[in-house]
């Protein structure tokens, strides 16, 4: 049993370290692009909802499970048009104008503000999630290794009771 709960224990807490890790890389790179980019406003022209089933539809849902956001916007006086958006929010609906943040090196591939703290909160809270249940299962593991060697070794331990407490039990009235 212990060698499971050993096994599992590891996987979770490296699983976890490793979506901490994904969060914060793209915390980071998110928020290398926003010290380098630049304001502009975009027009939200299409949210292509999928499916658990794989369809796709052109049309907001609500019990979807991915979403790509289309938008179009100016910038330098180039138009780009059907420009797909890394993030997606509940509060985004067609035709609503939102704030984008554009690289000067890369003006097609433009993010929201705010998208890298979302990541890191996706990300870094089910990694959090996996860490703790993986340090569980260890801590339990490790602690039960330690009862075990004790019982093994049979050491005597001396103690000094340093205090008793005096208290009265009553069972039934009595």
């Amino acid at each position: 049993m212990n060698k499971i709960l050993s096994l599992f224990g590891w996987i979770f807490l490296l699983l976890g370290v490793t979506l901490i890790g994904i969060g914060s890389l793209a915390y980071w790179r998110t928020s290398q692009l926003q010290a380098k980019g630049e304001s502009a406003t975009a027009r939200i022209t299409d949210i292509v909802t999928y499916h658990e089933s794989g369809n796709r539809y052109s049309h907001y849902s609500q019990d979807s499970r991915h979403h790509e956001v289309y938008i179009d916007y100016r910038y330098h006086g180039q138009r780009y048009t059907d420009i797909r958006l890394d993030t997606y929010t509940p509060s985004m609906q067609i035709g609503k104008k939102i704030k984008i943040l554009i690289n000067p090196q890369a003006p097609a591939n433009p993010t929201i503000p705010g998208a890298g703290i979302l990541n890191l909160a996706i990300w870094g809270g089910i990694g959090l999630v996996f860490t703790i249940l993986g340090s569980i299962f260890l801590k339990y593991v490790f602690a039960d290794r330690g009862r075990h060697r004790l019982k093994k070794t049979g050491q005597r331990v001396t103690a000094i009771v340093s205090a008793i407490t005096d208290s009265h039990v009553t069972v039934n009235h009595h």
